[in-house]
Parts: structure tokens; sequence; C-alpha cells
């Protein structure tokens, strides 16, 4: 479903300790954010232009989405850097399509679904950019989810470690 299975062997040790880290962070936001949804595969096996991924899926059929279910998927998404952050002390550019995730969800949050900190809903979906009052909300709610989402880390500290360690193991 993600492209051809390649060997783990062919990325460095102190990447596969990243790539390891960076999906520990997907994972545990996932674990204790969503509780509706189980993890079904985290892996750093590297698979067409995933070097790894974490799979969720819902326990239940939903139909209708609340705020909060927003707001931790984008967590899940800034798991990644978050970790790279709080654990690693760097940034990498791994995270940037997590970014894009989170930022898309940011900006549907505040400019298409009204559920930012005004009612605020720009209808016309942005064909020139969004508007920056949009802008300016999905950056601010990024901002405090991505705080959220480093506490959080910080908390489960253990649980980073262990999920990174378990990743090693998996993939040799």
């Amino acid at each position: 479903m993600l492209g051809i299975r390649q060997p783990i062997q062919t990325m460095s040790g102190p990447d596969r300790r990243r790539s390891r880290y960076h999906e520990a962070g997907h994972a545990v936001a996932a674990r204790y954010l969503q509780q509706d949804k189980r993890i079904q595969k985290a892996s750093i096996i590297r698979m067409g232009d995933a070097l790894g991924v974490v799979q969720r899926s819902s326990r239940e059929e939903r139909y209708t989405r609340h705020a909060r279910e927003i707001e931790t998927d984008i967590m899940v998404s800034l798991g990644s850097r978050a970790v790279e952050e709080v654990f690693l002390g760097t940034k990498m550019a791994g995270a940037s399509s997590d970014l894009q995730t989170a930022t898309y969800l940011a900006m549907d949050y505040v400019g298409q679904l009204g559920m930012g900190s005004t009612l605020l809903r720009d209808a016309a979906r942005f064909h020139h950019g969004p508007p920056g009052p949009v802008l300016r909300l999905a950056d601010r709610l990024l901002d405090d989810l991505f705080e959220e989402t480093k506490r959080l880390m910080r908390e489960k500290e253990y649980a980073v470690h262990a999920i990174a360690g378990a990743l090693l193991q998996s993939s040799n």
C-alpha cells in the first residue's frame, strides 16, 4: 500500500535513531490522545517516500467530528516535531509532510469549519490564498497545540523511549 519495502540497513545508525523517535512521537500522541482509535502498525521500514509509518484506524464508524478530535489529529501530526525538539534537540526535514498535514487541518478548522476562536468561515476556499485572519488564527492554533503536544511528550517520556526501542527491535 505504501510502496516497495526497502531494507532499513541502508539508513545510517543516527538516521535510524532519529526515525525511530520521529515515529514514536506520532505513536505516543495517537495512543494517549485518541482512545477511540487503535494503532494498527508502527514501523521504520522504508516504503516508498515514507521512512516510517504509524497506521491508525477507528474502532467504530463515525459520522461527524468534534473540534477536539480534529485538534488531536493535528497533535498526532505534530508529535514527530515535538519529539525532535524535546528529545533530539533538533528539527528534521522529515517532519515537513507532517507539518503540511497539521497546517491543512488547522486552516480547515478555522477557515472552513468555523471551529476557531471566532465563527470566521471563508466559503471561497482560499482561491487567492487564505485571508490574513484565517492565517493568524490557524497559526495561533498550531502554536497552542504544539505546546500541548510537547507537554504530552515530556509527560510520557517513558513511552516515547519504549516505543523508539521497540521500533529498533522490529526493524532488525
